[in-house]
């Protein structure tokens, strides 16, 4: 149980460090290409959590088979915290929520934030019924007890008892078909997630663009009236404000709106 406390203590730090990567990572992608940066990285997130589950479930565990408990426990150790950091905490820091902020109004972040986690929270519910399922009706699965000489812990002698404690993962059947179902749902899903994030590429650039257009007309609005003309969005001329503001103060460090529509071409 101690041994196992730690793994998971380790695993939980990866996934921390990834996160908090993931977020670093997210606004370099946005720097580098402002409208596709982070759907690409999505994906890209998406794709190593897929490569680290099956190292982690099928290629790793056949590697340590019959290596002695400690060296295998810390291997697995090491491995987790690694895969924690390259998954960089999933879509959720890197591309999920900021994009889902970028394209809200601030009044209506928190809601946003909120349907995307309900979608998330309500899908990942059923991957452990179809784990489940896959498990029992393809691999046949069963709870009865097994005649196998090899108990997850080691080698067994004549007199029943554990002769070396030695790493045998799939000395029972019952864990290889479970590790053989969690790789067939989580890989299905995740590539079909990659494949939903391609859309995004056509949606996001125009969402974020009549966002922005919209944020524009309101802050020239009020600009205007602070300025005392009295002028709209649509007819600016003769107004006070400084053609400076109008070139460069509306959109910040992100460029202009003709700026992003080329990008968008």
């Amino acid at each position: 149980n101690g041994a196992t406390a730690l793994v998971i203590l380790i695993t939980g730090l990866g996934f921390a460090i990834g996160t908090l990567l993931g977020g670093i990572a997210g606004d370099f992608a946005e720097k580098m290409d402002r409208l596709r940066g982070r759907i690409i990285l999505a994906q890209v997130a998406i794709g190593l959590g897929i490569l680290v589950f099956v190292w982690d479930l099928q290629i790793l565990p056949r590697i340590l088979d019959g290596q002695d408990m400690i060296s295998a426990g810390l291997c697995y150790a090491i491995s987790l915290f690694v895969s924690g950091i390259l998954s960089i905490g999933g879509t959720g820091a890197a591309s999920n929520l900021p994009i889902i902020v970028s394209c809200l109004p601030q009044d209506y972040h928190t809601t946003g934030i909120a349907v995307e986690r309900f979608f998330a929270t309500s899908v990942s519910a059923f991957a452990a019924p179809l784990v489940g399922i896959i498990a029992e009706g393809y691999y046949n699965y069963n709870l009865e007890p097994e005649d196998s000489p090899l108990g997850p812990m080691g080698a067994v002698g004549a007199d029943g008892q554990d002769s070396v404690h030695l790493f045998h993962p799939f000395a029972s059947s019952r864990a290889m078909i479970v590790a053989d179902s969690l790789v067939v749902v989580t890989t299905t899903s995740w590539l079909f997630s990659i494949l939903v994030w391609s859309f995004v590429y056509f949606t996001y650039p125009k969402d974020k663009l009549a966002f922005n257009s919209d944020e524009e007309a309101r802050v020239i609005d009020g600009a205007a009236q602070g300025y005392g003309t009295g002028t709209s969005s649509v007819s600016m001329a003769g107004s006070s404000i400084p053609p400076s503001f109008m070139s460069t103060g509306l959109t910040g460090s992100t460029g202009t709106l003709s700026d992003q529509e080329e990008d968008v071409k």
